[in-house]
This record gives structure tokens, C-alpha cells and sequence, in this order.
């Protein structure tokens, strides 16, 4: 059996109520390259479930069209209020589930594990996350919303994070899917 050649791919996700951010990179010997990026919305005043069923619906058109090889999301940090905190956990809930029934393995990153692998210091702003992402990216990022680039920060992370793994695979997707 031959191996899966590069590159190997990573769909980030940033959750929020009314906008959650996905991203999509490939992650080759080169660098990256960024495959898709954007944000999915659903209407303010509709119910939760409504919602969770537009934001599922979304990812799954994603993921049908892009079938990354693995998924990185961001953790809901403690909020202060705990009804923002509950809602942000029915949508991680609702991320976490669509992107499993997908059979892609998943992994969730803290806010400031996500900064350190992206600009080395954890408690960085969105604009120096935006800047390192686009001297990693080698393009301008700017035309893209926060939480699209915020989920590109999540997949960077991911890969950052586990890029020596990813090189003692092999690069072999089929192997990266058997980290977990």
C-alpha cells in the first residue's frame, strides 16, 4: 500500500453564536497554504436550535466539499457570563458532533496555546496574530473577518503544534488520523 502523498490538511474553527469562524489549510513541506476561510452565520432572534441546525448544516457542506484530514477547534474560555458560556458550549457541542460523525479526528486548543504557537507569546493581540499570520501565510489576510482569521490562528496551531509528529509519520495522513 503507497502512502498518501502531501499535502496534509487542517480545518480550524473558531465557535460563536453569531458567527462561527472555519478555515481550511494545507500544510505542505513548503509551508501552508490557505485552502478556504470564512464564517458561518445564523439569524440573531431564531431559536438555538435553529441555530445549531445552520451552523451543523454549513460545516457540513464544508466538510463534504474539503474532507480535511483533521480538525482543530478552539476551547470556549470562562466567560462571565454563564449564559454566554452555555450557549458557546452548545455550539462547541454541536461542532464537535458534526465534525465526528465525519470520522475526523479532532483536537481543541486554549486561547493562549493558540497565540504561543502562533506568534510565541500567549497573551498577544488579535492584531499581532493577524500580523504572524500573514508573514506564515506570505499573503494579506485582511480582506478575511476576525473570526475567519482567528479560525485560521486554530489550524496554524494545530499544525505547529503537531508538525514534528506530522514529519515522523511520514507526512502520511493515514498515520496523523492515529495520533489522537
Amino acid at each position: 500500500m503507497s502512502r498518501p502523498s502531501c499535502p496534509y490538511s487542517v480545518l480550524g474553527m473558531d465557535p460563536g453564536l453569531n458567527c462561527t469562524g472555519y478555515s481550511i489549510i494545507e500544510m505542505m513541506s513548503g509551508g501552508y497554504r490557505l485552502i478556504a476561510c470564512g464564517t458561518f452565520r445564523t439569524p440573531g432572534k431564531a431559536a438555538i436550535s435553529d441555530r445549531l441546525n445552520g451552523i451543523c448544516t454549513q460545516l457540513q457542506e464544508v466538510l463534504n466539499g474539503f474532507r480535511p484530514d483533521h480538525a482543530a477547534v478552539e476551547e470556549t474560555f470562562v466567560a462571565q457570563n454563564a449564559k454566554t458560556a452555555l450557549l458557546l458550549g452548545h455550539i462547541r457541542g454541536a461542532l464537535l458532533l458534526t465534525i465526528a460523525q465525519f470520522g475526523i479526528p479532532t483536537f481543541e486548543y486554549s486561547p493562549k496555546e493558540i497565540k504561543k504557537a502562533v506568534v510565541g507569546y500567549g497573551s498577544a493581540s488579535k492584531c499581532q496574530v493577524r500580523a504572524m499570520l500573514t508573514n506564515i501565510l506570505r499573503m494579506d489576510i485582511e480582506k478575511y473577518p476576525l473570526d475567519a482569521t482567528d479560525a485560521l490562528a486554530v489550524a496554524i496551531c494545530h499544525c505547529h503544534t503537531n508538525g514534528s509528529r506530522w514529519a515522523a509519520c511520514g507526512r502520511n495522513p493515514d498515520a496523523m488520523r492515529n495520533l489522537k
